[in-house]
């Protein structure tokens, strides 16, 4: 169960879950430069599949 009752009754996160919870965030923040520099670079811009661009004959 991901949360529990505290002290008032109120419902609360437990630590396991938050840690999950910030750990999945601090790595997808981290991944995001990766994916900006892959949408923004030349290759991914001009169509290209990889074949035609790595494979001349494949043209």
């Amino acid at each position: 169960m991901p949360y529990s009752k505290d002290e008032a009754g109120m419902m609360r996160y437990t630590g396991m879950a938050q840690l999950l919870h910030w750990v999945t965030t601090a790595l997808l923040g981290l991944m995001l430069p990766f994916v900006w520099v892959a949408e923004n670079s030349p290759k991914a811009r001009s169509g290209c599949s990889g074949t035609c661009c790595t494979n001349p004959a494949a043209s």
